[in-house]
């Protein structure tokens, strides 16, 4: 039973393709898939993913879904690929390095340390008893 969904899942894709459907159901098992922008067949490993297809991977292979993707970039934004602009001149001059950090605090003298023990001592004795 699962020969003939195969078959009837493909028909419509290999129609598309002027293909026969044994000849699309091949080249699937074989582990290719036709990009319909370079208009070749790939290997499964150049797709990207794409969870929402029934086979998880995207229309177009990857190298076709880049340019498509910068093309529409371009388009849309006006702005030029990386590779083409010219960098900036710099108006600013460079920040400052931030201050160092201040010191540490001296410990406390002896006497100061010895009386906050004692103090310290004096209330878990109020506490205990």
């Amino acid at each position: 039973m699962r020969g003939t969904d195969d078959r009837r899942q493909s028909s419509i894709p290999a129609q598309r393709l002027g293909l026969a459907v044994d000849d699309y159901v091949a080249r699937r098992a074989a582990g290719e898939k036709w990009c319909w922008r370079c208009a070749s067949w790939q290997p499964l490993g150049a797709w990207g993913r794409n969870r929402t297809t029934a086979d998880g991977l995207g229309s177009m292979c990857r190298d076709c879904k880049r340019d498509y993707d910068r093309e529409r970039h371009r388009q849309r934004t006006g702005a030029e690929p990386r590779a083409e602009r010219q960098p900036r001149p710099r108006t600013v001059a460079p920040r400052a390095l931030p201050p160092a950090p201040a010191p540490a605090p001296a410990p406390p003298a002896t006497d100061d340390l010895a009386r906050a023990r004692a103090r310290i001592a004096a209330r878990r004795a109020r506490a205990a008893g």
